[in-house]
């Protein structure tokens, strides 16, 4: 659900952590820090900034005073959408789900044929040398009548962020 304030990253589903962890004393599932040293995958070890929350919880697999982070969130006081998601692809966090804060309704339009997907600008300089690799990386077979594509010098021309950015694009489509 999106906030009001914060644009969100989850990096993993609240159905993955206990309800009340072993560390909780008023049963609650979560926990919020602001900024903080924490493992999170693609990135490993990460030193988040002040105003980023993290959101801990304790996987249904983890037991003690073991947390791991779920969610984090940025201020949209501070962060754009388009500054968030980049600071997620820049430093290589993997998250499943990206919600931007909660906007007024009157200001969208619902009309599906007026839909466009918004990129970042580093989406867009990822798309524009994927495009550019395509055409380097393609030829057209007159034999058979199809285009071939040289997979390992396409597949080798990108980086980890690189990918992960190829991969939201696709799924904004």
């Amino acid at each position: 659900m999106p906030l009001k304030n914060f644009h969100s990253a989850r990096l993993h589903s609240p159905d993955e952590y206990k309800e009340n962890p072993d560390w909780s004393k008023d049963n609650g599932k979560f926990r919020t820090t602001e900024g903080k040293k924490a493992v999170v995958a693609g990135a490993g070890m990460f030193d988040f900034p002040k105003n980023i929350e993290l959101i801990w919880g304790q996987l249904k697999t983890q037991s003690g005073e073991t947390a791991n982070v779920q969610s984090l969130r940025f201020p949209k006081s501070d962060y754009t959408k388009e500054q968030a998601i980049d600071f997620l692809l820049k430093n290589n966090i993997d998250y499943m789900k990206f919600e931007p804060a909660k906007d007024d309704p009157e200001n969208h339009d619902t009309n599906p044929k007026n839909k466009s997907i918004e990129l970042t600008p580093f989406e867009s300089s990822v798309l524009k040398k994927c495009l550019d690799k395509i055409e380097d990386t393609t030829s057209f077979d007159d034999v058979v009548g199809l285009f071939t594509v040289n997979y390992e010098d396409f597949i080798l021309s990108f980086d980890r962020s690189e990918f992960l950015a190829l991969k939201r694009i696709i799924k904004k489509l």
